[in-house]
């Protein structure tokens, strides 16, 4: 799943490693406990039904592991910016910091705005 790569004359000095973040699958990163695989998971991101279940994992992840907590901001921005990317008006990145625990309600009211199939309309609204 890895492999250490050494550099050539042209490259600067330091050894590298490269993971093939794509050959682990969704469900095997979710029974993973490391922050590496909360990151693959926001990068496998392909529908944007999961993102909202993924930032309560995250959350709840960041509570376990206190000595991450400097990295809620990075992760707030990853999950929004996932959200973005998979819109077809890709302009509304984030790059506004946010608070992880808004989040999923976030992710959740962009779903709705930008009218997504799957998205939950409030009582009355057709989308």
């Amino acid at each position: 799943m890895w492999r250490t790569i050494y550099p050539t004359q042209e490259e600067p000095d330091g050894r590298f490693i490269l993971i093939d973040e794509s050959r682990f699958s969704p469900e095997e990163l979710g029974r993973r406990n490391s922050f590496s695989a909360l990151v693959f998971q926001i990068e496998q991101r392909h529908s944007p039904e999961e993102l909202p279940a993924l930032a309560k994992a995250v959350i709840s992840w960041l509570e376990n592991h206190p000595e991450f907590t400097a990295l809620r901001q990075i992760l707030a921005a990853m999950l929004l910016n996932a959200m973005s990317n998979l819109s077809e008006d890709r302009s509304r990145r984030s790059d506004i910091p946010v608070d992880l625990l808004e989040v999923p309600t976030m992710l959740q009211t962009r779903m709705e705005a930008w009218n997504f199939p799957s998205a939950k309309h409030p009582a009355g609204r057709t989308g």
